[in-house]
């Protein structure tokens, strides 16, 4: 940070703080959900603020920046707490995402007040009739029927995407996935990667195509089901790596493709 700061012609001091009561009973070891789970702790969080407000007073800081592990589910209070000895706020996280957490609590929570049901399981094959999918069968065999389906399965880490025989695929319903113009289902991904690590990878660009409404689209360019939807890492052309957008197109077509469904529009644009 003094590094860019510098850059910008912005002056600027930096010094690290330790904080010693994140070494008690190996939490050093711990990842940084754990971590921000046990910073909300009263007793935790009382003695980090008192750590922090020494030190901070010692060196003569402005500010506070910490890692990604201001609570996990209490983190307004952490925040306003820290807040409190300096302005403060969270450095960029890794994954686990510990803002990302917070985030899919929040939605649980919402989709809880709304009356939503929440199921938890795999989704092993699909049930359809005609060009319609009328139902999901999960690992345990129970069905989940329902008037449309949002397919967000992200690419490799959340097995949206899978490499086998046949090359690049789509495990639940076998749609054709493409990586820039290479496709149907290229065979070898490692020829879709570049030499330098600066690129460019269009492996990290595969994924479906859609059309204006956001249903993945079949071998022959149609619409694969007309109540089949995709949004997310698993769309074609997204690459969350060296994209802008981060997770702006997740957040993006993911609204989009639940309004179309909810609307049966047949259109998310």
């Amino acid at each position: 940070l003094g590094a860019l700061a510098a850059r910008a012609g912005v002056e600027l001091e930096t010094r690290p703080l330790e904080a010693p009561l994140l070494r008690l009973r190996g939490e050093e070891r711990a990842g940084p959900a754990a971590l921000a789970a046990m910073v909300e702790r009263p007793a935790a969080l009382d003695r980090l603020c008192q750590n922090l407000e020494r030190q901070a007073g010692q060196a003569g800081l402005s500010h506070l920046l910490l890692p990604p592990v201001m609570g996990l589910h209490e983190w307004a209070e952490v925040h306003r707490r820290i807040s409190q000895i300096r302005p403060s706020a969270e450095l960029l996280s890794g994954p686990p995402s510990v803002p990302g957490l917070r985030l899919q609590a929040a939605l649980d929570s919402a989709l809880s007040r709304a009356g939503i049901a929440l199921v938890h399981g795999r989704a092993v094959s699909l049930c359809s009739q005609g060009r319609r999918l009328t139902a999901l069968v999960l690992s345990h065999g129970r069905e989940l029927q329902g008037q449309a389906v949002v397919l967000a399965t992200g690419k490799f880490i959340g097995g949206g995407l899978v490499h086998g025989k046949d090359g690049l695929g789509e495990p639940l319903a076998g749609l054709p996935v493409w990586a820039g113009r290479d496709g149907p289902n290229p065979p070898n991904p490692g020829k879709l990667m570049a030499r330098q690590a600066h690129g460019p990878h269009p492996l990290f660009t595969a994924g479906l195509r859609v059309d204006p409404a956001l249903r993945p689209l079949g071998r022959g360019g149609e619409p694969f089901m007309e109540n089949l939807y995709g949004a997310g890492s698993v769309l074609g052309g997204y690459d969350y790596i060296a994209g802008r957008d981060g997770l702006g197109t997740a957040m993006i077509t993911g609204h989009l493709a639940g309004q179309a469904a909810a609307l049966g529009s047949g259109s998310a644009t």
